[in-house]
């Protein structure tokens, strides 16, 4: 059985989902592994050049995600990236650094995206400058170097092709979601955001369910 947290780096419904998939990991990941795949909401084909029409709906679904979480998003958030003129979302240069993390440090991948998300969602640093990926790998106590070995690596990148293979895989439809595998079969726990309280009746029915057999 595992547990899989769909998520994308550039998600803000996925910073708002933070603490409820914190909370869960913390006090099942003793009988459950959690693992994060991550997507490409904004990259390649998929990038998008920021306008008003655009900045408008982020806005909005941004007021959504603060009533329903609690969640703040940063003033500098505000003006330093929906503020900038055509600013390019693009989420593989970050999404590239979490694939890292799972090769060179698997149990810092969770603490990874908190400080992706917190740095450009609160700080509003620019995510897809490598000087700023640095930044938030080095909070977590991750080598510098560790990094740069593996990100712009052909291995790092082949990884994340089979990681968005994946998420096709796990029948994810939407940011963020959680799977849950058990014997090569996926439930979906949540396609999008749901409070702890409910997720963590999915997980103690799922536990109890494999302990009873």
């Amino acid at each position: 059985m595992k547990v899989y947290y769909v998520a994308d780096v550039m998600c803000g419904w996925c910073f708002g989902f933070h603490g409820v998939v914190d909370k869960l990991k913390k006090n099942y990941e003793s009988k459950v592994p959690f693992e994060i795949l991550v997507g490409n909401l904004f990259s390649g084909e998929y990038g998008v050049q920021l306008n008003p029409e655009i900045i408008s709906k982020i806005n909005d679904a941004d007021a959504k995600i603060e009533e329903l979480t609690g969640i703040k998003f940063g003033e500098n958030f505000r003006k330093n990236i929906l503020g900038k003129a055509h600013y390019e979302m693009n989420s593989e240069p970050a999404s590239l650094a979490m694939i890292a993390a799972k090769a060179a440090a698997p149990e810092k991948q969770f603490d990874l995206l908190d400080a992706i998300h917190t740095a450009f969602y609160v700080e509003g640093k620019d995510i897809t400058k490598l000087d700023v990926l640095i930044e938030a790998w080095e909070s977590i106590g991750l080598e510098k170097e560790k990094l740069l070995k593996h990100w712009s690596s052909d291995e790092t990148k082949k990884e994340y092709e089979l990681e968005k293979a994946k998420i096709k895989a796990v029948k994810a439809e939407v940011y963020p979601s959680l799977i849950l595998e058990e014997k090569g079969t996926h439930c979906i726990m949540s396609k999008g955001y749901e409070t702890y309280e409910n997720l963590s009746k999915v997980l103690e029915k799922a536990i109890q369910k494999t302990d009873n057999k």
